[in-house]
């Protein structure tokens, strides 16, 4: 799964994701390196990892247009949701 989060809250990102770092790969494309973590997301998928996209809203929506066009599904990174306890 590719969650999109086009924004620079790095707090959240990472309190989300540390206990999980295991199973999570968090990436901050720029735009240059867009290509690069295409492979790396690619390599990283095949694994079962889950992967977290944020940063550059500019970086973000070409990194996910580029996804899309290759058949990977993107979903949008809603740190309200992902912080909320589960109910039993």
């Amino acid at each position: 799964m590719v969650l999109i989060y086009p924004e620079f809250n790095a707090d959240l990102v990472f309190l989300w994701a540390r206990e999980n770092e295991n199973r999570i790969t968090v990436l901050c494309p720029a735009m240059p390196m867009v290509t690069k973590c295409l492979g790396r997301i690619m390599r990283e998928l095949h694994q079962g990892k889950t992967i977290l996209a944020w940063g550059d809203p500019r970086c973000i929506d070409n990194l996910r247009r580029r996804l899309e066009a290759s058949g990977i599904a993107t979903y949008t990174y809603e740190p309200e949701d992902a912080m909320r306890p589960v109910a039993p």
